[in-house]
């Protein structure tokens, strides 16, 4: 699977191509009351996100399923989160 986070259309608010789009969705996730259903519109455009929305849904760790997918990409987490929190 590759990264779910490049494959939205250019047109789509919620376009994971670059660190601005990456920033803007971290700061609507964590200032949402209600992170689930943006992550569910995510996934709309995006059906590469499914599978990540059907583990939370599932009640699956979020951290953990970030670091999980982090791994499977050779990504550090920990600079991902610095180049979208600023």
């Amino acid at each position: 699977m590759g990264n779910p986070f490049n494959a939205l259309n250019a047109a789509n608010p919620y376009n994971m191509n670059n660190t601005a789009n990456l920033r803007n969705a971290y700061q609507m996730l964590t200032q949402s009351r209600n992170p689930m259903q943006i992550f569910q519109n995510l996934a709309q455009q995006n059906p590469n996100l499914q599978p990540v929305l059907n583990m939370l849904k599932g009640g699956a760790n979020p951290r953990q399923i970030f670091m999980s997918m982090c791994q499977q990409r050779g990504i550090n987490p920990n600079e991902f989160l610095k180049n979208i929190t600023g």
